[in-house]
């Protein structure tokens, strides 16, 4: 299962979107080069490895350990108002552009010991939190928080950092390969 990629590329069935509103320029390297263990907030007995390559896009492309083609591409913003706490968001997974409008985001923190914490926000768990902040319900045959702009964003994740702390997933450094 690739929990970690489903988590940190934030393409659950109920996730917190909107319209791109980083730019490549405001792009920081937000988790180290290297190989990773991605272990599961409520299993950590189930992991994954992942090779962390930086882009010269400023972007970082995330490598499934013997699933190439399961590589999946990301960008990071330092989250105003946090220490060590990112903005995450998804350009990439498997190959496939993410459409500009419908940009998946979540948080990433880096940890005093090395280690990351990853979360996607969900709507069905946090739409309270999203809408709250400006976002819109939008239900299809999946459920999204679709934000209008970076501003109402940035107000939901920073809300959510508890939770972040609390239920992300890990992301372990292995080797700085």
């Amino acid at each position: 299962m690739r929990f970690f990629a489903l988590a940190f590329s934030l393409l659950l069935s109920a996730c917190w979107v909107g319209d791109s509103f980083y730019s490549e320029r405001e792009t920081v390297r937000a988790i180290s080069l290297g190989i990773y263990r991605a272990v599961g907030p409520r299993d950590p007995g189930e992991t994954d490895l992942f090779r962390v390559v930086a882009l010269p896009s400023g972007l970082t492309r995330f490598e499934p350990i013997g699933q190439p083609e399961d590589a999946f591409v990301a960008g990071f913003a330092p989250l105003p108002g946090t220490e060590r706490v990112f903005v995450a968001w998804l350009v990439e997974d498997g190959g496939d552009a993410i459409p500009r409008d419908s940009i998946p985001y979540g948080l990433v923190e880096r940890q005093p010991d090395g280690s990351y914490r990853v979360f996607s926000p969900t709507c069905d768990e946090m739409g309270d939190v999203a809408i709250s902040a400006g976002a819109v319900r939008i239900s299809d045959k999946f459920r999204f928080c679709r934000f209008p702009d970076r501003a109402s964003l940035e107000t939901a994740l920073r809300r959510i950092v508890p939770r972040l702390r609390a239920e992300g997933a890990r992301l372990i450094p292995v080797s700085n390969d």
